[in-house]
């Protein structure tokens, strides 16, 4: 999962869609699936990872892990 602080804080921006429905692509990337979008921090439930963002405008994410 990108991190949300430190030098990277636009990993989430290399994501790429996938159909959620078929199999999960393994190998070269970790594929999560998007719970919640939310334009400030987001108070995400147990279980669920969180991304955020402040900068120019504020995005919270909460990600479930897929399994292969």
């Amino acid at each position: 999962m990108p991190e949300s602080s430190g030098a990277d804080t636009t990993s989430l921006a290399q994501a790429r869609e996938i159909d959620c429905g078929g199999p999960v692509p393994p190998g070269e990337a970790t594929n999560f699936k998007v719970e919640t979008k939310e334009f400030r921090e987001p108070n995400c439930p147990v279980g669920q990872g969180k991304y955020y963002v402040d900068a120019t405008k504020p995005t919270g994410y909460c990600l479930s892990l897929l399994q292969p």
